[in-house]
């Protein structure tokens, strides 16, 4: 930590980092349309960059176990960027007591990039030697989950991490995740996962207080975010149950994973496989906690290439479809009605294993999760939540469109408008009549025209759009959002139904029923835009 300190340069404790060459910027342009992300900048980082220590200050007095057995820690990578991948190997090596890793184990899952190969060897040899790594090359693409399960049975210690390519491990990160699993065999740790923004790559703080939040799925089977429940002040720094992992961070013993079965091997790529890991877990007699004193960063791209598999299918939607018809019983008609296009899929494979683990295990029904694990889950978000618009929101008669960054208190963009897999551009006016950014807690506010945390109060961040005059209404300041052209700026004024930069039109749909009972559609709320609390 010391050293870190003293270290200055580009991207230096977790700072972000603008590109101000004409050549990078240009470069990098091309190439985040490809990765979602600005590989230009993570290369002018060193990948032994400092980052800041957002513990808790109570963390850095807690004493653990004297003994803790040491971990097989796992990475699954395709086409990973190189200096994205070196810094998560030198983050993991710095800020890890080595005699706590047995090994760490990285799975090629048949990558197309040759320095994915031969020079990941030798870089790892040259830079690594004390810690033993084994690289497993997969000839052919078998999904985040079966490569997952292969390197869990390559392991050679009980107790395995499993983690992303494009990561940041902070100080002291493993020993509070390992403890947990030492007193109960059948629980799963994960850290607060933290956020490297994908444009600048600055480390900033992911939860609230310091303390972590709760994981939860909406009906879309999004990642969302809950409060807390209240707790004694003197285990606020304690592991906490929390319903729903991010997925691709977590502490497990090695027979465990084997127990649980461990995933659906017939789900493709990637994708909602941290619900059915985290049903499993709940439903089948353990225990998931989230750790507050430990953290890790994580790149969230801005997109992914593609979600179609090989086959032709939309793997994210055939696996959430699998996912549903073995755990969600009665209540997955309300998942299918939200997007019924995307989850017309006539044949998702034959369910007979998975639901016979389900069986085997003896694990309990879905409304447990719903009574037990996660009891607030249905009042953050009701069955019956339709949105009241979606899709880009464009500018009519021009080609630009809003645009948000997924780091909060930022500025409303307006750029050229993408193709709908760039989500930084995909938005929707929400139940809670609010405009997000689809998959974040990332909300519209009428401060500056930025985005910042949906705080689901109802004020700043309530909105109206009128069908009639296409315009995005602030309903409690009564003003509109209105676009400078010139500028590439967003900002509210006064409503005038004849300026074209008032007008705005969603990509996607708008509910014109919802719309035009506007009173009675989504949330309850009075006329200065707050929200009635009474029906909680």
């Amino acid at each position: 930590m010391k050293n870190d300190e003293l270290r200055t340069g580009f991207g230096e404790h977790g700072e972000g980092v603008k590109l101000i060459e004409p050549d990078d910027i240009k470069r990098n342009e091309e190439l985040f349309k490809i990765y979602g992300m600005s590989v230009v900048t993570s290369d002018k980082i060193s990948v032994n960059r400092s980052i800041p220590d957002f513990r808790h200050p109570e963390c850095l007095k807690k004493r653990y176990l004297k003994y803790l057995p040491p971990v097989s820690i796992i990475i699954i990578f395709n086409n990973e960027i190189f200096s994205v991948f070196k810094r998560t190997l030198h983050s993991l090596y710095n800020r890890t007591p080595h005699e706590l890793i047995k090994e760490v184990i990285l799975v090629n899952d048949n990558s197309t990039f040759e320095y994915l190969y031969d020079s990941l060897k030798s870089y790892i040899d040259d830079n690594f030697s004390d810690i033993y790594f084994k690289i497993i090359n997969l000839e052919s693409r078998h999904g985040l989950m079966r490569a997952r399960m292969i390197g869990v049975e390559a392991a050679q210690s009980e107790f395995v991490f499993m983690m992303e390519p494009h990561c940041e491990m902070t100080y002291n990160w493993l020993p509070p995740l390992i403890e947990p699993l030492l007193v109960n065999i059948r629980t799963v740790t994960v850290p607060i996962v933290d956020n490297v923004e994908y444009t600048q790559l600055n480390y900033y703080e992911n939860d609230r207080g310091n303390l972590g939040s709760r994981g939860v799925f909406d009906w879309d089977l999004e990642y969302q975010k809950l409060k807390r429940f209240s707790f004694i002040d003197d285990q606020k720094l304690e592991p906490f149950l929390t319903p729903i992992m991010t997925g691709g961070i977590f502490m497990i013993r090695k027979s465990y994973f084997q127990y649980l079965g461990p995933y659906d091997e017939e789900l493709l790529i990637w994708g909602a496989e941290n619900i059915e890991m985290s049903l499993k877990i709940h439903l089948c007699g353990g225990q998931l906690l989230e750790v507050p004193c430990s953290r890790i960063g994580h790149i969230f791209r801005a997109f992914t290439k593609s979600r179609k598999h090989e086959s032709g299918k939309d793997f994210l939607y055939f696996n959430r479809k699998r996912i549903v018809e073995v755990w969600f019983e009665e209540f997955k008609n309300y998942v299918y009605r939200r997007h019924p296009e995307r989850y017309n899929i006539d044949d998702v494979g034959n369910l007979t294993k998975p639901m016979k683990i389900r069986e085997e295990l003896n694990c309990k029904s879905f409304s447990y999760f719903l009574e037990v694990i996660a009891p607030d889950l249905l009042r953050t978000y009701p069955l019956n939540t339709p949105a009241f618009a979606s899709g880009r929101i464009q500018l009519m008669n021009e080609n630009l469109c809003l645009e948000s960054s997924l780091k909060p208190d930022n500025p409303a963009m307006l750029k050229e408008c993408q193709d709908p897999t760039v989500f930084i551009q995909e938005f929707e006016l929400s139940w809670y009549r609010d405009i997000r950014m689809v998959n974040t807690e990332i909300c519209l506010d009428f401060h500056q025209a930025t985005f910042t945390i949906c705080h689901l109060l109802g004020g700043n961040q309530i909105f109206k759009y009128d069908l009639r005059t296409k315009q995005i209404i602030s309903v409690a300041r009564r003003l509109c959002l209105q676009a400078d052209i010139a500028n590439r700026s967003l900002k509210f004024d006064k409503c005038d139904e004849t300026l074209n930069s008032q007008k705005w039109v969603w990509s996607s749909f708008v509910n014109e029923t919802m719309l035009d009972r506007w009173k009675e559609s989504g949330r309850a709320m009075d006329e200065s835009g707050e929200y009635y609390f009474d029906e909680y």
